[in-house]
């Protein structure tokens, strides 16, 4: 511990601890106004905190409320995709159904052109066998 002469001690304790009557200081009005300027500066950089804080907060929900917004549209367009591919498989359907129907009725139209043919010619087969024989 320091040793002080009693003049410089008294100095230490003036500076701390007030006069020598043991009276502890009392703040003066530069002190006070000091702490209010400085309570208020405190003051001003918590109100800006707050504010900043609270257009942080408006500005998350804004970007929220817009990628929700995106994700809808991203729905909806999933939904109109499917729709219209389930429309065109459908209609594919559809097509592919009348013309598995057309091939249908072309063969039986071949078939029965086929027989028609064949019928045409037993018959000239036959005309053919009675004139032979009428000419006899």
């Amino acid at each position: 511990m320091p040793t002080f002469s009693s003049s410089s001690h008294r100095r230490y304790s003036k500076r701390c601890f007030g006069d020598d009557s043991g009276s502890v200081r009392q703040p003066t009005n530069d002190t006070k106004r000091g702490a209010t300027e400085f309570e208020r500066g405190i003051l001003e950089i918590a109100k800006e905190l707050v504010e900043g804080r609270a257009e942080d907060r408006k500005k998350l929900e804004e970007e929220h409320s817009r990628r929700q917004g995106m994700q809808r549209i991203k729905a909806l367009k999933v939904e109109l995709l499917s729709e219209r591919e389930a429309r065109r498989n459908a209609e594919y359907a559809k097509v592919k159904a009348m013309s598995v129907e057309l091939l249908k009725e072309r063969k039986e139209k071949e078939q029965a052109q086929d027989k028609v043919k064949a019928l045409s010619q037993d018959l000239e087969q036959i005309r053919k066998t009675v004139v032979s024989r009428s000419g006899r």
